[in-house]
């Protein structure tokens, strides 16, 4: 006797996965989750670590995560230094000072002969032009980087108070933000890398 399809029994077979030719049954380790539930997922999670759990929270209460994943794809929020002016943890004279010293600490480095460094955090691709007004590899271009990096690092070391040449935290901290990507631990490295930015900002005027 044939069964009809309406005296089988269990769930209808879900169509459109991927099943073991052998057993039939779904093929393991696939994930049941749509497509779509998937990047949702994605998204949330990035909006905890981006915004907070807090901002999360209360953005999933009030139906706002929409609000919050178009905030999230914000490109600043994809490295320290552009969350920090996201967050207004710094404004924009001081973001533009760490992306010229950013630039500064590349070109300084062609310079030397020293490989181009393997940084995290920001795109030097994006940052290659604008600041020096001679042709990159010239003997302008050469002399220029110099100079930019003398008072670069005069500025710095003018900034720590100290009168023994070093720039001490300054340039620890730009370094770690800048190159490894890596934002203020507390608030003393918050104000370290405040000063130090304000300091290349007015040694690049």
């Amino acid at each position: 006797m044939t069964l009809s399809a309406s005296s089988r029994r269990g769930r209808p077979r879900k169509q459109g996965v991927p099943r073991d030719p052998k057993t039939g049954r779904i093929a393991s380790g696939y994930d049941r989750q749509s497509p779509g539930a998937i990047t949702a997922t994605a998204e949330e999670a990035r909006i905890r670590q981006l915004l907070g759990v807090d901002v999360y929270l209360t953005a999933k209460r009030k139906g706002r995560l929409e609000e919050a994943r178009k905030r999230v794809s914000n490109p600043l929020l994809g490295y320290a230094l552009g969350r920090l002016l996201f967050q207004k943890e710094i404004d924009q004279n001081q973001y533009d000072a760490g992306m010229y010293f950013a630039w500064l600490w590349k070109a300084h480095a062609k310079v030397r002969g020293l490989p181009s460094p393997n940084v995290r955090a920001i795109d030097y691709g994006a940052i290659t032009g604008g600041y020096s007004t001679h042709p990159e590899d010239s003997e302008g271009w050469v002399m220029d980087v110099r100079r930019r990096w003398e008072d670069a690092q005069s500025a710095l070391y003018h900034a720590n108070g100290d009168q023994g040449r070093t720039t001490g935290p300054l340039r620890a901290i730009l370094l770690r933000v800048l190159v490894e990507d890596i934002g203020p631990q507390d608030k003393y490295e918050m104000g370290n890398l405040r000063v130090g930015l304000n300091a290349i900002n007015q040694a690049r005027m």
